[in-house]
């Protein structure tokens, strides 16, 4: 049942001292002298109920672990550990490839490199195992040295280059995110196998297609998508058939993670000016 959802996270040993709380509370209540007349809201417990040190709701949540086929959870648990390991890992690579591309780019333009790495930047994107954060910081060490030769250079040229920097990353996950949603998931929606793998028709899916098809502005929204993973979100409105519009404004804030990321990178190329970059 849904209140069971919870016994996989570290939470739930939390959830079982607070259950044994909560009935030895009920435990003295009915222990004492005045019956249940001294906190008429707390809850009886019966004969059978008293010899345990749980409530019915904690032993029965532990009465459905013990159901559980144990070798498929470990199993699934080693997936998802070398998911994770393997999204950390690819970070290093991430960034070698990166800096390479730095020294290739150079020698050229602003318009060329420009382009050049708006093209990376989202077939990065759209590879899931890639942090987000990676191609802000790394593109923010890459660009602002040829684009700041363009704008008058020195410290005026910096700022100003890194400005046109930050509107670059900005267009490009936006523009992330409408391929993730318009290609992969509509085009992953149509599949039957899909749409049951994720549960459309879950409570929890249903509650995220009802707050995402609100029309406007949301916290609630703004949550979803800028607090979700970039790719599993992105796809997942495609694949529930949202508008990608709506999808936009929702996302619309993720400049508050692009500005401090892109800013990073590029003050790591003023370190050796003074310990205020740094």
């Amino acid at each position: 049942s849904s209140r069971h959802r919870y016994a996989c996270g570290p939470l739930y040993f939390v959830f079982l001292f607070l259950e044994a709380l909560k009935h030895s509370v009920r435990r003295l209540v009915m222990a004492c002298s005045c019956g249940r007349g001294c906190l008429g809201c707390c809850k009886g417990v019966s004969s059978a109920e008293g010899k345990f040190c749980l409530t019915p709701v904690a032993l029965e949540s532990l009465s459905a672990i013990k159901s559980w086929d144990w070798s498929q959870v470990l199993l699934w648990l080693c997936y998802i550990s070398l998911g994770a390991w393997f999204g950390l890992i690819f970070t290093t690579p991430t960034y070698m490839c990166l800096s390479a591309l730095r020294t290739a780019l150079a020698p050229q333009g602003m318009f060329v490199a420009s382009a050049v790495y708006f093209m990376v930047g989202e077939f990065l994107f759209l590879l899931p195992p890639v942090p987000g954060p990676a191609v802000y910081v790394a593109g923010s060490m890459i660009l602002p040295p040829i684009v700041s030769e363009e704008f008058g250079g020195g410290e005026r040229g910096f700022w100003l280059a890194l400005l046109y920097c930050i509107a670059l990353f900005y267009a490009m996950k936006m523009m992330a995110h409408v391929i993730q949603q318009k290609v992969f998931g509509e085009g992953l929606g149509k599949m039957v196998a899909i749409r049951s793998l994720i549960g459309v028709n879950s409570d929890m899916m249903k509650a995220i297609r009802y707050i995402l098809s609100q029309k406007g502005f949301s916290v609630a929204k703004v949550c979803i998508m800028c607090g979700g993973p970039d790719w599993p979100t992105s796809v997942l409105c495609g694949i529930l058939g949202l508008n990608v519009f709506q999808m936009l404004l929702g996302l619309s804030p993720v400049f508050l993670l692009t500005v401090p990321t892109s800013l990073a990178g590029a003050f790591q190329l003023k370190t050796s000016e003074g310990q205020m970059w740094e």
